[in-house]
């Protein structure tokens, strides 16, 4: 009769191997990932939310102070741009593709939460600012941001969303970015900080 240690030890290897196949798709020969993946390990894998492709470009934390920064702030409100001593500015750069030939609209919900469940959704940014996200409408065919266009030309080739975290989220790793599509889909992907 194995002995109890034995047993335990048995055990946790099965659980192990029962966990480390949870959440794994199958990828293609030579790919990185399937076709219509729904979670991503880390960022710059494109996510299917429905009809439209999202791919986190990078993500950081952001400060208003430094020049290459600043810009990022524009058309936030005055009471916005107010921080608390325990919060940081955190900016994720989206890029989003219609591979459809209709028109179809852009995710408008985006929310990170991190290990312990502490949720933070974008800062408002006024239309003025060309580096920001804004939900629209996409055209069948197209990228946003336009790949011309302010932020489609500036790396990382991004649409601003501009978070506001709690210092302590920051040790909550891996914070984990859900982008909500019009009509409920969900996509998740670890953010790297």
């Amino acid at each position: 009769m194995p002995s109890p240690r034995s047993l335990v030890l048995l055990l946790a290897a099965v659980l192990a191997l029962g966990v480390s196949a949870c959440g794994q798709e199958e990828v293609e020969a030579g790919g990185y990932q399937t076709e219509n993946a729904q979670v991503a390990e880390t960022e710059g894998i494109y996510l299917e939310v429905g009809e439209m492709k999202y791919q986190v470009q990078i993500s950081r934390q952001l400060n208003p102070l430094l020049v290459d920064d600043r810009a990022y702030f524009e058309g936030v409100s005055e009471g916005d741009l107010d921080l608390a001593d325990d919060e940081v500015w955190f900016g994720v750069w989206m890029r989003v593709e219609n591979e459809s030939e209709e028109p179809q609209e852009a995710a408008e919900r985006f929310t990170i939460v991190d290990t312990q469940e502490n949720e933070y959704v974008p800062v408002e940014i006024g239309e003025e600012n060309a580096l920001a996200y804004a939900a629209r409408e996409v055209e069948g065919g197209k990228l946003l941001p336009d790949p011309n266009g302010p932020a489609g030309e500036r790396q990382p080739n991004g649409a601003l969303l501009l978070f506001k975290l709690k210092r302590f989220s920051l040790d909550n790793r891996p914070l984990e970015l859900i982008i909500e599509g019009p009509e409920g889909e969900r996509a998740l992907v670890n953010l790297d900080v």
